[in-house]
């Protein structure tokens, strides 16, 4: 009997000593829940709990993150928080901690929980320094945040909508002939850019901003040449003439498709400088003009959502006249050392060449090679204006003004010119002036006009007035430019319209006011 009561008191404290190590086993596994370690192999433990008092956080179920909220929480080493946040679209997102008592890092990625290695944004100062994540969103309103602890650290967390400020940029385009520097007087004028333009060459990188103007506008003017020399497309001209300048030759031996390469690729140079929230007007004056619309109406070419308002002044879009000269040349008086002294048509035609190329007696501040392609390119009847004029519908999401001149005899080159008589005028129609120049000869001139008369021709001395108007072409579309200026002022030349600051800044100040640059 006594044995029975001792083996019954033994098997009572066996029972008691296996319930207490099965307690003591399920103590030291934490209630089963095991190490959970992030599978990037972080050195930081991804935890679900932030405090001993804290609703748990794990990465299928994070905290609610309200924009503007304000969230105090501590975290122990090696631990992870997370969070969701929703917003809105097309936002500036500010992500911050603050009031950091120890080291702790922050990570944020959309649509999915971020990871050390795995992150649209992260910020990871050294010690209890602030970190912040700011960043620009067209798209997506699910936003994630992990906070990772390097040691026991308490922390604020906060998520704001941040102000967008957009940089207003104009980037102007010079014409044939030309270069940036003809966009001088505009520039130095305080009712644009006080003097500060930047330069662009192809393919530069802006390290320097310009300075802002008294309206927070920034402006670029791009040199056109980057193709000049590229022997797989770029064009020849008379006589087999090429680009010799190793800068280029101002765009004058390049096809309007990679003269709008040049443009986007001036764009492209913005954007990645200034960002996504800029917004870009182009000037473009003469070629310069069809430069523009051949990168907009592109479809491949990129960053055309950045560009809001189109301007042009003086541009030959339905070409020039003038451009025709070309074509007589080339079919009737190459090569040059046949028939430069025939006594007849083709060597009155050189001598004009070479007068305004400025290698006879000839001097002015208006200069032009008639032997460069671009002036084959801006025939009506070339393949280049064509082309250009075939494919509008690009133009349709972009405002549009245009400035014209319509107080010029059509063949009026320059004024004041050295040497000449009559009031110091060009005019190609003087021939056989004394002292009044080379000028074509007079069948040349006939064959130029193509049975037009040369007040038909009115504008600017090389454009008509009707070619200046893009309004002309859009209106076959079913659309019309936003805004048309015209000036019926004597004798504004081709080549000084881009001084006309009065006149330019009236255009653009309608600009302004179509795309919000005044709001």
């Amino acid at each position: 009997m006594i044995f029975f009561v001792i083996l019954n008191g033994f098997f009572v404290i066996f029972k008691k000593l296996i319930l207490l190590s099965s307690l003591l086993i399920l103590g030291a596994c934490g209630g089963g829940g095991g190490d959970d370690s992030s599978s990037d192999k972080s050195s930081v433990e991804h935890s679900d709990t932030s405090s001993t008092t804290d609703t748990i956080s794990t990465e299928n179920s994070p905290f609610s993150l309200a924009l503007s909220e304000t969230v105090n929480k501590t975290i122990s080493e090696k631990k992870w928080h997370y969070y969701k946040l929703e917003t809105p679209e097309d936002i500036l997102l500010n992500i911050s901690l603050e009031q950091l008592t120890g080291d702790v890092d922050l990570y944020v990625k959309q649509n999915e929980i971020p990871t050390k290695y795995d992150y649209d944004c992260r910020s990871n100062n050294s010690f209890n320094r602030s970190e912040k994540c700011l960043q620009r969103l067209k798209n997506g309103t699910v936003h994630y945040i992990s906070v990772a602890a390097q040691g026991d650290a308490s922390y604020q967390l906060k998520a704001v909508l941040d102000e967008i400020t957009i940089s207003k940029v104009t980037l102007l385009l010079h014409g044939l002939a030309s270069d940036a520097d003809t966009w001088d007087n505009l520039i130095g004028d305080d009712s644009f850019y006080a003097g500060s333009c930047l330069k662009l060459n192809f393919e530069d990188k802006i390290e320097l901003l310009p300075q802002v103007n008294s309206q927070s506008e920034s402006c670029f003017r791009l040199n056109f040449g980057g193709y000049d020399r590229d022997i797989n497309v770029s064009a020849s001209g008379l006589d087999g003439k090429t680009c010799l300048d190793s800068s280029g030759c101002n765009g004058d031996y390049t096809h309007f498709e990679y003269l709008g390469k040049e443009v986007e690729s001036a764009i492209a140079s913005i954007v990645k400088r200034l960002g996504i929230d800029t917004e870009i007007v182009l000037l473009g004056h003469s070629r310069g003009g069809l430069a523009a619309r051949a990168y907009l109406q592109s479809q491949g070419a990129q960053y055309k959502e950045y560009v809001k308002a189109l301007v042009t002044t003086g541009t030959p879009h339905q070409g020039s006249p003038l451009g025709r000269f070309y074509r007589y040349m080339e079919d009737n008086c190459i090569p040059k050392s046949s028939y430069e002294n025939d006594n007849d048509i083709c060597e009155d035609n050189w001598e004009v060449v070479k007068m305004l190329a400025g290698v006879r007696w000839y001097q002015d501040d208006f200069m032009i090679d008639l032997l460069v392609p671009s002036i084959d390119f801006l025939s009506p009847e070339s393949n280049e204006i064509n082309k250009l004029n075939e494919n509008l519908v690009s133009l349709e999401n972009i405002k549009i003004s245009e400035l014209s001149y319509q107080g010029t005899q059509f063949g009026i080159l320059a004024k004041n010119a050295t040497g000449l008589l009559k009031d110091g005028d060009y005019d190609l129609y003087n021939y056989r002036q004394f002292f009044g120049g080379d000028h074509p000869n007079p069948t040349t001139l006939r064959y130029i006009e193509k049975g037009a008369s040369r007040e038909s021709l009115i504008g600017d001395g090389i454009v008509p007035a009707y070619s200046q108007k893009l309004s002309n072409l859009l209106i076959s579309q079913g659309r019309n430019v936003d805004k048309s200026f015209s000036s019926n002022e004597s004798k504004v030349l081709h080549t000084e319209q881009t001084s006309k600051v009065t006149d330019l800044y009236t255009v653009f100040e309608s600009v302004r006011s179509q795309i919000g640059w005044n709001d």
